[in-house]
């Protein structure tokens, strides 16, 4: 969701940009984006308060380079929230899959 005041209108792609701006360069391999859908009366409430679901721009992701893991990331609660569970599952299939990769090199 958008951050409202800080991160209004930013796209997956306008987060990664962020951080590569912040780090000083480019040093992400993946995007990893949600794609559990919002409820309607919950997209409703926070846009109440001019937040929206962050777009996943993904052909921009790709165009940046960048492998994308989607999955089912928010928690169904009155709030958007991730789901720790779910996240950290996705993370660790990531850590693994770098691991495989330099155990080939």
């Amino acid at each position: 969701m958008w951050q409202p005041g800080e991160t209004t209108e930013f796209s997956a792609s306008d987060h990664i940009r962020a951080l590569h701006r912040h780090a000083g360069g480019k040093f992400l391999d993946f995007a990893v984006v949600n794609i559990r859908p919002i409820p309607s009366a919950l997209r409703r409430r926070y846009a109440r308060q001019s937040a929206m679901p962050v777009e996943n721009d993904l052909g921009t992701l790709f165009k940046m380079g960048l492998k994308v893991m989607a999955a089912n990331l928010s928690q169904p609660s009155g709030k958007v929230r991730h789901d720790p569970a779910a996240t950290a599952a996705v993370l660790f299939k990531l850590a693994q899959q770098g691991r495989r990769r330099l155990a080939s090199v």
